[in-house]
């Protein structure tokens, strides 16, 4: 069964981490009062360190879950809709600590109405996590404050708890590595698991390749990507491990 997780963040100013979920008296709209918003006063170092001193909110859903399709509702308090996020990079962890990007996403700015019910945000398409964390690049052009209204996602329970971590024992290794066009990865160990799916990204976290994996070994080709390390993760609701690749053309 698909359940939604809404979360209203509670103003803050400063850094920010785990917020409460909640519902709003009326199911899409949102007030206008900035009490229901997170708001951010000062820059700080984001959880995933590769994104350095930005404004960012971390969710913690408790435990993993499978997301599906977003709602997002931004700073809606007339006077202060320029805080709203507007461009930002979207990262999910299962442990809280090795994060992954998911994408970007710009969220409009909101009119400041009461009858404001927010716009669709992305359609995460089952991905597996318990952490979301939001990093705001920009907002639509106030100087001292930056933040967001209200996030929902649509999730279904994930079979396998993190903790049992059934990925801790499988092979993962590249031939070649480092390579110059192309590596097989082969994965051994996997074969009792269904839903794998992988995921690579460079050194600055940017997502480069991802998919499902069928069966025991991947091309991974490098056509196109610049020299240097990439991460290769294989990814299930019960854990992800990840091997580290080094292309040099």
């Amino acid at each position: 069964m698909r359940h939604t997780i809404s979360f209203i963040v509670i103003f803050m100013l400063g850094i920010c981490g785990i917020t409460e979920l909640g519902a709003q008296a009326y199911p899409d709209r949102h007030s206008n009062v900035s009490d229901d918003a997170w708001l951010s006063g000062t820059a700080t170092q984001s959880p995933n360190a590769i994104r350095g001193v930005v404004h960012w909110i971390r969710y913690d859903l408790g435990e993993t879950y499978s997301l599906h399709q977003s709602k997002f509702w931004n700073i809606n308090t007339p006077g202060l809709t320029n805080a709203g996020a507007n461009f930002m990079v979207i990262d999910y962890s299962i442990d809280g600590i090795t994060w992954f990007e998911w994408g970007r996403y710009t969220l409009p700015q909101s009119a400041g109405s009461t009858f404001y019910e927010g716009v669709a945000g992305p359609d995460f398409s089952g991905l597996v996590a318990r952490y979301v964390l939001i990093n705001v690049i920009s907002n639509h052009g106030n100087s001292s404050l930056t933040g967001i209204a209200e996030v929902k996602i649509d999730v279904t329970p994930a079979t396998v708890a993190v903790k049992d971590n059934l990925l801790k024992d499988i092979k993962m290794v590249a031939l070649p590595n480092p390579f110059s066009s192309q590596t097989i990865i082969s994965i051994q160990g996997a074969e009792h698991l269904s839903g794998l799916s992988y995921r690579c990204t460079d050194a600055s976290g940017r997502l480069v390749a991802n998919g499902k994996i069928h069966g025991k070994e991947i091309e991974f080709i490098g056509t196109g990507l610049s020299s240097g390390i990439y991460y290769f993760s294989v990814i299930h609701a019960g854990g992800i491990k990840t091997i580290t690749l080094d292309y040099n053309p």
